[in-house]
């Protein structure tokens, strides 16, 4: 028998599952029409009649409930998703499309969640003929440049006409980490921030990425965190967001250390290396001064007091640096909004990027804005009582135009080292450097206790719940596989996935 997770959900499911059939009936006809009121009493902020066909019906209370009634073992994802669609769907004109990258192993939720999702914005749920659901296994299956081709067009057609019917359109991408990379390079202009492309406005949409991406260091964070007996409602989403992103992009989003070369004296020149601030956003701070420095995704911001960090921060999206721009000219604010004055743009260098060298390196020659040092001889007056004309030279800053050559991997290489070797940076990478995905959400491993409440709800469904004893079930949750062997702590190697065929072919053997 499997260990149990200390503060599971055992003893409520020993208590519903000892209920009487007659009792099970009532609760389980009160919950339904409770569910149909909360779905029914929460309007949304404006009319629907005339919205996506009048089946735009966003419900967050019914969005809340499914997911703490029907989800197991995903605390995280439940703290994310409430909070995002409802501060999305409320904006009267959100910045972006909202992008969720849901990532985790087999079985623990991803689609199901997604399936809650269509189900608390349109009436139709899965079936509405605004949620578009792509499976990248079925519908981009093949990988040839013909194929490519026609897929790209598809989509391109199907998220265009998808929302001028209705802005309000989810798109669902499953397997995404097994979809051709230039079909994600497709949908990156609809994620964008652009006020509209082609005309349309996508910022209200929603899309969503699920993947297998990053299970492993998902897993491994989970394991470490329950052997030291912290309970999964205490986990950090900081620290999982840190785990999928290192292991998205096979290296750190960010440089531990910068250094920036401006003009002599300013503020902003020197050496700064990174701190850990609130909600886990970088921020640099100088080597000798108290001043700080955060990138907002255009330009940096130069703060002069640590409490800004932490308050600025909370309205700033991280958007990491490609690694090409990490030796380019950034326009650095200071945090009142004021450009510096005479020099728009500084020069950044990140110490963990190499310039790359040897074969399959392309070099393109950039220009920028600068300060250039120069001598000038201006005639002042001198001498007793500055009676006399005197000629001397003076040191400016004039404004001009610098030139640099940047050095990359060519297209179809990704740098390793100093070297460019042959590959492609995984699909995340684009989304994840340029901001574009606004919740990286892990869905975690389940335990043996998540098990048997999958096992109970599939009883339930097929009404043979009253057919199976506790003992019988704790049996059944059994036959799956747990790893790692022989641990104290364990999960379930496939989540619930293969609990639905399990339990038929138990209740086949019962009958």
């Amino acid at each position: 028998m499997m260990g149990y997770e200390k503060g599971s959900p055992r003893k409520e499911l020993e208590r519903t599952m000892a209920l009487p059939i007659g009792v099970v009936a009532a609760v389980l006809i009160l919950s339904i029409f409770i569910y149909a009121v909360l779905y029914s009493s929460t309007p949304p902020s404006e009319p629907v009649t005339t919205i996506c066909d009048g089946k735009f019906n966003p419900n967050m209370t019914y969005l809340k409930t499914l997911l703490t009634k029907r989800l197991y073992g995903q605390p995280l994802v439940r703290d994310v998703v409430v909070k995002a669609i409802h501060s999305h769907l409320a904006a009267p004109k959100p910045d972006k499309a909202l992008v969720f990258s849901f990532h985790g192993p087999s079985g623990v939720g991803k689609t199901f969640v997604a399936d809650m999702i269509a189900k608390a914005v349109f009436t139709d749920g899965m079936r509405s003929p605004h949620v578009h659901y792509y499976s990248a296994e079925v519908d981009f299956k093949h990988t040839d440049d013909l194929h490519i081709r026609e897929y790209k067009k598809r989509l391109r057609r199907d998220i265009s006409e998808g929302v001028r019917r209705c802005q309000y359109s989810i798109f669902i991408f499953d397997h995404v980490d097994r979809m051709p990379r230039d079909l994600i390079d497709t949908i990156k202009p609809f994620v964008e921030e652009y006020v509209k492309v082609d005309g349309i406005n996508f910022r209200k949409a929603i899309f969503i990425l699920i993947s297998y991406s990053a299970s492993d260091a998902i897993i491994k964070m989970t394991m470490k965190l329950r052997s030291e007996e912290i309970e999964r409602e205490d986990f950090s989403l900081e620290g999982f967001e840190e785990a999928i992103t290192k292991s998205a992009l096979g290296r750190q989003a960010w440089c531990p250390d910068l250094k920036i070369d401006w003009y002599h004296d300013h503020p902003v020149t020197g050496y700064y290396h990174k701190i850990q601030t609130y909600l886990h956003r970088p921020v640099y701070k100088h080597d000798d001064k108290e001043q700080y420095l955060y990138f907002n995704g255009t330009h940096w911001v130069l703060l002069f007091e640590t409490r800004n960090a932490a308050t600025l921060l909370m309205y700033v999206r991280d958007k990491p640096m490609r690694p090409e721009e990490v030796r380019k000219q950034w326009k650095v604010v200071q945090n009142d909004g004021l450009a510096f004055r005479d020099a728009p743009e500084i020069r950044l260098t990140c110490s963990e990027m190499p310039v790359p060298s040897g074969g399959n390196v392309c070099v393109d020659t950039r220009t920028h804005a600068c300060l250039e040092t120069v001598q000038v001889q201006r005639i002042v007056r001198c001498g007793f009582l500055w009676l006399h004309s005197c000629q001397k030279n003076f040191t400016e800053e004039h404004q001009a135009t610098c030139a640099y050559t940047h050095y990359f991997c060519c297209k179809g290489f990704i740098q390793d080292g100093t070297k460019c070797v042959k590959g492609h940076l995984p699909w995340q990478e684009e989304l994840l450097t340029q901001g574009l995905i606004d919740h990286v959400v892990p869905f975690l491993p389940l335990s043996v206790e998540h098990v048997e409440l999958c096992i109970r709800d599939v009883l339930r469904e097929i009404s043979k719940e009253t057919n199976m004893t506790m003992t019988r079930l704790r049996r059944l949750a059994d036959e799956m596989t747990y790893l790692p062997k022989d641990a104290m702590v364990q999960y379930s190697k496939h989540g619930c996935f293969r609990v639905r065929n399990l339990v038929l072919t138990s209740i086949t053997d019962l009958d």
